[in-house]
């Protein structure tokens, strides 16, 4: 042990108190079986080996048993008694330790280290009390047949009688003490009680005892004991679970005592063994009374304190989402299934504007005119919250032109429904986020604008270039200039030329992926691979392109050529001199995913870059491959907004792996054929393999 001293005072102190509580249980023997009216040595007991660990069990119930033998010695018993009596409290104390702890984890058990507090927890101590004194019992009968003092069924009801009320009174009460008094919780008052709380265990102790007086204090009493339940209930409403306890405990032993010395209504019985047993039951009952209602209304106020903070939680949790809501930019509306408005932010009512009264239906089109982009009307059946109380999920723009005077806005509206906040009214409702997105509008079709104008007037004079270049080297052929060298100048004039156009031509295709409209249908990857090696296929270095038929996905048709053009390209032409390229186009799909890879050969991509490829006018290789830089900012844009996403990764044979995950396109129907090398292919309709099992 850690610290023997303390373990020393702490074992002198329990075998104190079994002493103690044994002496005053054989004090109390009513017949020759030297059985007692109590036995409070039996939640001392318990208590003792409850509260014990593994290392100190032994030693404990070493002592137990000397402590017992010597308790049962010393007040009359006879050896053989004395045996049997440490046997049934050794093992009575071990059943409860054990029913215990397995029921209730850290319940004062070995290791434990909370009392009981709860009406369950009651139930699992008063059960497994029950469970332990019958065995107890049971053992401790078949002994004292075996002795020879032919013990009788009422007997065996009090033994058991006696040792379940030593627990339930001292080995509860005990768990209480400790839990208050031994082991504080931090941050509440331990020992201390409040004003209140002990004037009123004042005025009911002296009520109690007047009425154990009363009632327990003459010879001939009438069986008006039922009084003291008065007692008992304020006891446990009012003085929570350990004064229940001291209370049962108390108005329990004046009971037995009066009972001993002949006086009450139970002194009247004339089988002392039916005395004990009603004395008993009185005192358990008395007991159980206050503990119950104790707990009942602990478990209440722990319910009400729960509450209380809940609803001061939900309360700081509603000024928190209203101060979000308020300092929100974007305008945040919530209407019921007719318009009208529910909930408005500042930003809602900035956007949209005040009506006279602050009556305003979100529909009205007498004040809120709003327009698609195109000018025409927005019909009643097709205004974002009507289409999203119906279920239907809105994000579009749309031009607003206020009647309050304000300039028309371009407006990024989201609509969708509400779950209804009462099951059994279900009313729809939607929620509508608004963000002007003018400035951002303007911007982005004066960049287009931009790009038109910067594509248009660049692709002239290079069509004027491409052609005096064509002249000048026919005429040079003729002589006036050897024709080798201006044919290499020439040459240079053209690359640049062509170099050029490919430029502009990146660039279109950067904007036309970054701002078109997407659509989503059902693309055949395969074929528009195809379509895109042709091209390839026929450069100098003839490239060999392979390509997975059966592929498909969910995806605008325009962005995934853009794509394809772009990563067979590179894969394509970023190889060594003297390398022919092998570019592989595969891929497998799944019921949500088409997973496309496009593997090269080729010179492969530096691990510190394989990010920095997808930005725009990037160049990971420097000037050694002609290039714009803008080939993988055009692949990662057009995935994106396809709704996919892309990463680049080594070939373990060399070159480069680019991975595109894009939304699988829906199956119709489905057949399935055995395929020549055995696995099975599963097929469209159409006849077109579209997945690989």
């Amino acid at each position: 042990m850690r610290n023997p001293s303390r373990a020393a005072v702490r074992l002198s102190l329990w075998c104190g108190l079994y002493a103690v509580a044994g002496v005053l249980g054989r004090v109390t023997i009513i017949d020759d079986q030297a059985l007692s009216l109590v036995w409070p040595a039996a939640g001392v007991g318990a208590l003792w080996i409850a509260t014990s660990t593994r290392q100190r069990l032994p030693v404990d119930l070493l002592a137990m048993a000397g402590v017992v033998y010597v308790v049962n010695a010393a007040t009359g018993a006879s050896p053989a008694l004395g045996a049997v009596f440490v046997v049934t409290n050794l093992l009575q104390a071990l059943v409860f330790a054990v029913l215990v702890g397995r029921l209730r984890p850290g319940l004062c058990t070995p290791g434990g280290d909370r009392a009981p507090r709860s009406l369950d927890d009651l139930g699992v101590v008063g059960g497994s009390a029950a469970a332990a004194c019958l065995v107890a019992a049971a053992v401790g009968h078949l002994a004292l047949t075996l002795l020879g003092l032919d013990p009788t069924p009422l007997g065996f009801a009090l033994w058991w009688g006696r040792n379940l009320t030593g627990i339930l009174t001292v080995g509860v009460l005990g768990l209480l003490v400790i839990a208050r008094y031994a082991t504080p919780v931090a941050g509440q008052p331990g020992a201390r009680l409040s004003r209140r709380t002990a004037c009123e265990a004042v005025a009911l102790s002296a009520l109690s005892l007047g009425l154990v007086l009363a009632i327990f204090g003459r010879a001939e009493a009438p069986p008006v004991g039922f009084l003291l339940l008065f007692a008992t209930v304020i006891a446990g409403v009012r003085l929570g679970p350990l004064g229940a306890g001291l209370h049962g405990l108390g108005t329990g032993g004046a009971a037995v005592a009066f009972t001993l010395l002949g006086r009450g209504p139970f002194a009247g019985v004339g089988d002392l063994t039916e005395r004990a047993l009603y004395a008993q039951v009185f005192v358990t009952m008395t007991v159980l009374t206050g503990l119950v209602l104790a707990f009942n209304r602990a478990e209440r106020n722990r319910a009400l304190l729960g509450l209380q903070a809940l609803q001061a939680d939900t309360a700081d949790r509603a000024q928190l989402f209203e101060a979000v809501l308020e300092h929100m930019r974007e305008g945040v509306v919530v209407t019921d299934a007719q318009g009208e408005f529910l909930l408005r932010n500042t930003a809602g009512r900035a956007l949209l504007g005040e009506l006279p009264g602050d009556s305003s239906r979100v529909q009205d089109p007498a004040y809120y005119d709003m327009r698609h982009l195109d000018g025409s009307t927005v019909l009643a059946e097709e205004r974002p919250f009507r289409l999203a109380v119906q279920g239907h999920e809105v994000l579009a723009d749309y031009l607003l032109r206020p009647r309050d005077g304000r300039d028309p806005i371009v407006l990024e509206v989201a609509a969708s429904p509400l779950p209804p906040s009462d099951p059994s009214d279900p009313q729809p409702r939607a929620i509508i986020t608004y963000r002007d997105v003018t400035a951002l509008r303007h911007d982005r079709d004066a960049l287009a604008s931009f790009s038109g104008v910067v594509a248009h007037d660049l692709k002239r004079p290079l069509t004027v270039i491409n052609g005096w270049s064509e002249a000048l080297a026919e005429r040079f052929a003729d002589g006036a200039v050897e024709p080798g060298d201006g044919l290499r100048m020439l040459d240079r004039v053209t690359g640049a030329a062509v170099q050029m156009g490919r430029f502009i031509d990146d660039l279109l295709s950067y904007t036309v992926v970054r701002d078109a409209p997407v659509q989503r249908v059902d693309v055949d990857l395969s074929a528009a691979a195809d379509d895109a090696a042709a091209v390839f296929r026929e450069r100098e270095n003839r490239p060999q392109v392979y390509v997975q038929t059966g592929l498909h996905a969910l995806a605008d048709p325009v962005m995934v050529r853009q794509v394809l053009d772009n990563l067979i390209g590179n894969a394509t032409k970023y190889v060594a001199p003297g390398v022919r390229p092998r570019v592989q186009v595969r891929g497998r799909e799944d019921a949500d995913w088409t997973l496309l890879t496009v593997t090269d050969n080729g010179i492969g991509i530096p691990p510190d870059q394989r990010e920095q490829v997808f930005e725009t006018f990037h160049r990971a290789h420097g000037e050694a491959y002609r290039g714009t830089g803008l080939g993988l900012a055009i692949v990662r844009r057009a995935v994106e907004r396809c709704g996919g996403s892309v990463v680049v990764r080594d070939n373990p044979g060399g070159g480069t792996v680019f991975e595109v995950r894009l939304p699988a396109a829906p199956l119709t129907e489905v057949v399935e054929a055995p395929t020549p090398d055995g696995p099975v292919v599963r097929h469209r309709a159409d006849g077109v393999a579209s997945r690989h099992t």
